[in-house]
């Protein structure tokens, strides 16, 4: 058993001065006001993990290097053009851990990664985030559509360390670029986990 003590904590009634968190294993188990016995409190403010709901941490190599402004579309349009000039697979990945350390140090606790290789899972456990990983489908082609059917009925990990637990699971993109077949696959309920999708 761990007790927290701060100076404040966060809890679901609001603001409280000097209140203590009692962890064991990885649950908290109690949530109250400090009593005698607990640690000395820390300053500062112990508040949940954050969730990071819709990220795309294999495109954090892009970090800098596309201006915003003109809208959503002139900003895509600027993104495909930055991605043309793509580091080495290596460059990309380092990146991409680069960015999970710094989501620890921003507090995220748990993560929706949207990702179109479906593998980046590892990076999440590796710095001890928990969440979801959706390997994103998307194509109106019908000479497409049955690869990515046998590729959606393979996606599907858990992938459970010490610290993290992350699921990989296939997700439409948007109701206008994924064929019905791959939207009604995707949403398996077999994977017991969220999904999301784009509806415009």
């Amino acid at each position: 058993m761990k007790i927290h003590r701060a100076a404040a904590v966060w809890t679901p009634a609001g603001l409280q001065r000097d209140w203590s968190v009692v962890v064991e294993g990885r649950r908290i188990t109690e949530v109250r006001p400090a009593i005698q016995g607990d640690p000395d409190p820390r300053d500062g403010m112990l508040i949940p993990g954050l969730v990071n709901a819709h990220l795309h941490i294999e495109m954090s190599w892009l970090r800098g290097q596309v201006p915003p402004g003109g809208g959503f579309s002139a900003w895509v349009r600027r993104m495909m053009l930055a991605r043309k000039d793509s580091p080495s697979a290596v460059d990309q990945r380092a990146s991409a851990r680069a960015a999970a350390e710094r989501l620890v140090g921003y507090g995220t606790a748990a993560v929706c990664d949207i990702s179109n290789a479906g593998d980046t899972a590892d990076l999440f456990a590796q710095v001890g985030i928990s969440g979801i990983v959706q390997h994103e489908f998307l194509s109106m082609d019908p000479a497409r559509i049955p690869a990515q059917l046998a590729e959606i009925e393979k996606c599907g990990d858990i992938l459970l360390t010490k610290n993290a637990r992350i699921v990989t699971r296939p997700a439409p993109h948007a109701a206008f670029s994924t064929a019905p077949e791959l939207v009604v696959a995707s949403a398996r309920e077999e994977h017991h986990v969220p999904s999301t999708i784009h509806i415009a």
